[in-house]
Formats: C-alpha cells, sequence, structure tokens
C-alpha cells in the first residue's frame, strides 16, 4: 500500500522536530556509577557518567534522598556549590563535573544518589538516574576464638566461643576444623545489639561444641578457625587456633617410683628410737 503524502510529511515534521532538540539527541546520561559500599570514617566516589556531545551544558546537580547537596553550573560566576546535607562532607578540591568526592562518612550517607544533568538553551533538556549506596561499619578487630585448649585428643568435646565486635550491620560467623566447614548444627550464633536504632551497633557470638573425631586431625594437628563475613560487602577476616593430639596411652599415668631426691626427706629416727638400737647391738655383743 503506498504512503500518503500526510503521512510523509508527518513523518518529515516529527523528525525535523527529533532533530531540533540537540539535548534530546547527545545529551546521554550513560550510567551513576557509586561503590558497593562505603565505610563509616572513610572517603566514597561516585560518577556522572553523562555525555554531551558539544552540546553546551547548563548544569550538574546531585541529589541524596530528594535534597540537593552539590551543584556545578560551568557559566556561572561560582561553578561549583555545595549544601549542608547529613552523613559526609564534599571534597570541593577533588570533585569534578563528572566527578564526586566526600569525606567523613558516617552511617547517615545511606540512600538513594541522584545524578541529574541538564544541557542549556533553547531545550534545557534533562537526564537523570538515581543509585543506592550502603554504608557499613567494620569490626574494630578480627573475630577472637577463646576457649581452646592446646591438645586434644579423640572423644574430646570442644567448647569454643567465637566473638566479633562492633559493626553495622552484624556480621556472620562461620566455623572450620582443618579447612573443613563445621555443621550448622554444632554451633549457635547470637547478635548482641549495643546502641538504639537506627543505627545499632551489633557484637556477634558463635559457641561450637563439637566432639572430636580421628578425621579431625591431620598430621596430628587440630586446626580451627573462625571466620567473619557481612552481607552486600567482601568484607572477610578470620582466626585460626591449633592444638596437638594426645595419644590415649599418653593419658594414663605411669606408677610412681620414689626418687632419691624423695629418699632423703624420710622422717628422721628420734633419740629413744636410737638408744634402743645401740642397747640391742650392745646385747647381742656381749652375748
Amino acid at each position: 500500500m503506498p504512503t500518503s503524502p500526510v503521512a510523509c510529511r508527518a513523518a518529515a515534521g516529527l523528525l525535523l522536530l527529533v532533530t531540533s532538540l540537540p539535548g534530546a539527541v547527545s545529551l546521554v546520561l550513560n550510567d551513576v556509577i557509586v561503590p558497593p559500599y562505603m565505610v563509616r570514617g572513610h572517603s566514597g566516589h561516585l560518577k556522572c557518567d553523562f555525555s554531551a556531545d558539544g552540546e553546551q551544558l547548563y548544569a550538574v546537580k546531585w541529589y541524596k534522598d530528594g535534597q540537593e547537596f552539590f551543584r556545578y553550573k560551568p557559566n556561572s560566576p561560582q561553578r561549583f556549590h555545595s549544601f549542608p546535607v547529613n552523613g559526609f562532607q564534599v571534597n570541593m578540591t577533588r570533585s569534578t563535573a563528572h566527578d564526586l568526592h566526600v569525606d567523613k562518612v558516617t552511617l547517615k550517607a545511606a540512600g538513594q544518589y541522584k545524578c541529574e544533568v541538564t544541557s542549556g538553551a533553547p531545550s534545557f533538556w534533562t537526564v537523570q538516574k538515581t543509585k543506592r549506596v550502603q554504608v557499613v561499619d567494620l569490626p574494630d578487630d578480627v573475630p577472637a576464638i577463646r576457649g581452646h585448649l592446646p591438645s586434644y585428643r579423640v572423644g574430646d568435646v570442644m567448647r569454643l566461643n567465637c566473638s566479633s565486635y562492633r559493626s553495622y550491620p552484624p556480621v556472620r560467623l562461620h566455623w572450620y576444623v582443618n579447612e573443613e566447614p563445621v555443621s550448622r548444627v554444632a554451633w549457635t550464633q547470637v547478635e548482641s545489639w549495643t546502641n538504639p536504632e537506627p543505627f545499632s551497633m551489633s557484637t556477634t557470638f558463635s559457641r561450637l561444641t563439637k566432639t572430636v573425631a580421628p578425621e579431625d586431625f591431620n598430621d596430628g594437628a587440630l586446626r580451627i578457625r573462625c571466620t567473619a563475613s557481612m552481607n552486600g560487602t567482601d568484607y572477610w577476616e578470620s582466626q585460626e587456633v591449633a592444638a596437638s593430639q594426645v595419644d590415649k596411652k599418653e593419658a594414663h599415668h605411669e606408677p610412681k617410683t620414689m626418687s632419691a631426691g624423695a629418699a632423703k626427706h624420710r622422717p628422721q629416727l628420734g633419740l629413744m628410737q636410737v638408744l634402743q638400737i645401740l642397747c640391742a647391738v650392745l646385747v647381742l655383743w656381749m652375748a
């Protein structure tokens, strides 16, 4: 079916309209790049990856949870400007039109971050994209194992504790014996919250109760490891302790024999006992 002249003119008009809006074609927001997580007390780097292809740029703005906190306007007397926001400080020295650097991150920095890019007159075309940022507080130290003995024998019951102090969100603890994961039925985990919501720091404890089996030893050594990980992050820390194997024969006590040193501590004879012995010897000699 041939295309009507009216349809051709409409298509041509639409094409002319689209190409007359340079921002609609040449201003592209490729992505907003944020870290998988930011760490409390550290710095963070976010990136607004856009291209204007020669299009005049009016402004680049950053928002956190709908609140503007950073603005770049290339044609303004003050090209860079920041606004107070809870959770961090904008590093104005390092930040650019594309890169946003923040310092002194707190847990309140978590939220939705939006980059908004607007082209200049006459179109003032705007593109925007939002990403969520997670903030974590890593534990104060590596997990700590307590209660282990220097040696075990087959059949002994190990009762160990592992703890990881002050983190947000809580860590997950796991046990390993000679690199083999311990069955979940052998240990329990408890989380202890140390301050009120919404940013409760937690200390996580785990208790392992396990009967030592022959296969737990490797060349006479028993290595026990507790690992701590945090969901949504690459955080992973561990502590390992080692114990030796005690043979059952070594547990039996050998019969005690009196040593020369012990003989020196025999009770001494009394004076009357000595006189009685001398008298008996004298009688026998005179007989």
